[in-house]
């Protein structure tokens, strides 16, 4: 260890080791002396800067007025002080910084070499990059917290209560605080800008791999720092869940409103405002189903993996493989299909143009019942099995009142049960009642062929009678009956 001292105007020279010189200037003058060629001095006459060169890593300290002071201890430990209102830099150890200002200037402590604690106290602030890829700049009271991740260049200010930041990179990057808002612009699209408002929170993504988001007042407080390891912490009434992963979500909520955000250019942006939920799915293969209100909310996450929602007392059904059974209120659910028979459809009613041979007098009836159509409907509508069906009889006769249909249809007396509106092919209960008798007429409504279903022509057998031999003195007869001729009485 080798002390060089000058007394009076002189300079004083103080080499604690080989490696390391303390070299000062008294009076108004600098002394250059090179020890070694890895360190250097360089001078700055009167009120000039003064430029040590302690290290070829290059450090640069700059004093005006009456000067700083550099003493440097150890190779491992240096000190650098700064006289009256000046500053106070003490490295004690390469991994642990501490700085400190004294009187109303800054305290910084770097704990570690990965995370840094910059503080600023009183109305001032003090912005120190600590490595040249991350960097932490606080400020306090009002002020606001920010972190710059590029190295480049940046020239940072604050006036009064504000704060303007100004980097002034190629990239160019401007971060400007007004009154108690907050405003931030990255230009770079890897970046995020997320703006907080008054007493809103501020949410920062400085990089993919680490995130700082903080919130003011009783807001949240989340640390990601690394992708795997989540730090997810909630204070108040409020819940924020933040996945780093870019197949995981970011999920936030504020009283009784739900917002999730999802980051990714590939991935979903889902809102929620008040009591109505909107969901947009920006890919293609997916779907967009939204529900307001109480309605029910239907979110198709993957082909085979479905989520559904349900508000207020509604229900929550996750459905995992498309071919597991859905269960409802009341069991499984099924989906039944019912086929309606015909309404009104009528077996067709057959007759000839003309007679047989052998048999003069042709005429018949027939009773069509439609019954297996109206089965299923009388089965699902309890009625009773007794209650006889429509019916509707045709008749036809080959007699001199001429060639004329007539037609008769009722319905049988008889109580029905349940009755349905009469658009149904059942009807209500009662008689109905089409046509007065069997004496046909030439104003009669209906037409003098009737609309039979074709398909059923060959169900209706014949109703044939077979008369009795004609003879000039025995009428017709028909069981035990007699015909006697018109206007004779017995």
């Amino acid at each position: 260890m080798y002390l060089i001292r000058g007394e009076g105007d002189k300079l004083l020279f103080w080499l604690v080791d080989p490696n390391v010189y303390l070299i000062r200037g008294e009076g108004d003058k600098l002394l250059f002396w090179l020890v070694d060629p890895n360190v250097y001095l360089i001078r700055g006459e009167g009120d000039k800067l003064l430029f040590w060169l302690v290290d070829p890593d290059v450090y640069l300290i700059r004093g005006e007025g009456d000067k700083l002071l550099f003493w440097l201890v150890d190779p491992n430990e240096y000190l650098i002080r700064g006289k009256g209102d000046k500053l106070l830099f003490w490295f004690v150890d390469p991994d642990v910084y501490l700085i400190r200002g004294e009187g109303d200037k800054l305290l910084f402590w770097l704990v570690d070499p990965d995370v840094y604690l910059i503080r600023g106290e009183g109305d001032k602030l003090l912005f120190w990059f600590v490595d040249p890829d991350v960097y932490l700049i606080r400020g306090e009271g009002d002020k606001l917290l920010f972190w710059l991740v590029d190295p480049d260049v940046y020239l940072i200010r604050g006036e009064g209560d504000k704060l303007l930041f100004w980097f002034v990179d190629p990239d160019v990057y401007l971060i400007r605080g007004e009154g108690d808002k907050l405003l931030f612009w990255f230009v770079d699209p890897n970046e995020y800008l997320i703006r907080g408002e008054g007493d809103k929170l501020l949410f920062w993504l400085v990089d993919p791999n680490v995130y700082l988001i903080r919130g003011e007042g009783d807001k949240l407080l989340f640390w990601l720092v690394d992708p795997d390891e989540y730090l997810i912490r909630g204070e108040g009434d409020k819940l924020l869940f933040w996945l780093v992963d870019p197949n995981e979500y970011l999920i936030r909520g504020e009283g009784d409103k739900l917002l999730f955000w999802f980051v990714d250019p590939n991935e979903y942006l889902i809102r929620g405002e008040g009591d109505k939920l909107l969901f947009w799915l920006v890919d293609p293969n997916e779907d967009l189903i939204r529900g307001e209100g109480d309605k029910l909310l239907f979110w198709l996450v993957d082909p085979n993996e479905y989520l559904i929602r349900g508000e207020g007392d509604k229900l929550l059904f996750w459905l995992v493989d498309p071919d597991e059974e859905r269960v409802g209120p009341n069991g499984a659910l099924q989906v039944i299909k019912i086929a309606h028979a015909r309404n009104g459809a009528l077996p067709p009613l057959n007759t000839e143009v003309e007679p047989s041979k052998g048999q003069r007098g042709n005429s018949r009836a027939s009773s069509a019942v439609v019954k297996d159509s109206l089965a299923s409907h009388r089965e699902r509508l309890g009625m009773m099995t007794d209650a006889r069906p429509s019916t509707t009889h045709a008749m036809r006769s080959d007699t001199p009142q001429g060639n004329f249909n007539s037609r008769r249809a009722s319905t049988p007396f008889g109580p029905v049960l349940n009755a349905i509106p009469s658009r149904s092919a059942i009807g209500g209960g009662g008689m109905v009642l089409v046509g007065s008798g069997l004496q046909p007429s030439s104003e009669h409504p209906l037409p003098s062929e009737i609309l039979e279903d074709q398909e059923s022509i060959e169900d209706v057998p014949y109703n044939k009678w077979t008369p009795s031999p004609p003879s000039h003195h025995n009428p017709y007869y028909r069981g035990r009956l007699k015909h006697y001729p018109l206007g004779v009485r017995p």
